[in-house]
């Protein structure tokens, strides 16, 4: 989906895509600037005697735009998840059998809706990794691009956890919810230190 296109179906009545997909959306973006902070640093740099460095640049290209894409994939999934959450809330129910069998449905659905950004937030967890190497290597004049993309996975990583925090309230069962709750605690450990040293590096090679 084109860009304008993508905005005005976020605009529009139907909810989905909505606040799920925009995340990841978002993520793509701070993984598309990695991706050019790190192209521009080797197109404007003399590498002739740093191979290696040159090489690592290249690798984080390749891997953020790797990553990009994979964004957008959960994007067009979450859009899809969203749709049959709605749908099993939309289904008529008369009967005992019925309702239970729509209850069921939506539980099911449920969790399915909250697999799917706790993948997402793992993404952005390996992506505040790689964005530390980028900020190392890439040209202090383009290190706001790099501020600007840890901005984006941060702002994916709160989307996608205000839907799994909003769904684990939703979750019948038990078991279940404790599963999922525990992957998102260890999910949120590992964002805050993976974030604290990308500040790190950001403000050493600014030199502050």
């Amino acid at each position: 989906m084109e860009l304008e296109s993508l905005i005005k179906a976020v605009a529009s009545k139907a909810p989905a895509p909505g606040g799920g997909a925009v995340s990841c959306v978002t993520g793509s973006f701070a993984c598309a600037l990695a991706s050019m902070a790190a192209k521009v640093t080797l197109d404007r740099t003399d590498f002739s005697k740093d191979a290696n460095t040159a090489a690592n640049l290249s690798d984080l290209a390749h891997q953020m735009d790797r990553d990009s894409d994979s964004f957008l994939h959960f994007a067009r999934e979450d859009e899809k998840v969203s749709a049959r959450l709605f749908a099993a809330y939309k289904q008529k129910a008369s009967s005992e059998d019925e309702k239970q069998a729509r209850s069921e449905q939506i539980q099911v659905t449920l969790i399915q809706a909250t697999h799917l950004p706790l993948q997402v937030i793992a993404l952005v967890v390996d992506d505040l990794a790689l964005l530390e190497n980028v900020a190392r290597l890439v040209k202090p004049s383009i290190l706001a691009d790099v501020e600007v993309a840890r901005d984006h996975l941060l702002t994916a990583f709160k989307g996608s956890n205000h839907n799994v925090e909003n769904n684990l309230a939703l979750i019948k069962d038990q078991a279940s919810a404790q599963f999922l709750a525990k992957k998102q605690s260890a999910l949120l450990d590992r964002i805050e230190k993976l974030d604290q040293a990308l500040l790190e590096e950001i403000e050493k090679r600014k030199g502050k």
